[in-house]
């Protein structure tokens, strides 16, 4: 899939100002998803950060998360 294969939505413009060209996107389950581009080399990096575990749980739903 390309980028211009993505449905609208799920496109978006850089950040104002943001050396690093980070777009943000926000896909139809809710998750965030932040792009930095780096084309000098052809590679993929991953950091993923998901809120979940005990400090997360909701109060009336202990053990949830």
């Amino acid at each position: 899939m390309k980028a211009t294969d993505a449905p609208p939505e799920l496109l978006a413009t850089p950040l104002a100002d943001d050396p690093m060209g980070v777009t943000i996107h926000r896909l139809e389950s809710g998750l965030t998803v932040y792009v930095s581009p780096h084309r000098a080399e052809p590679r993929v990096h991953a950091w993923i950060a998901i809120r979940a575990g005990s400090g997360d749980d909701p109060a009336n739903s202990t053990g949830l998360a």
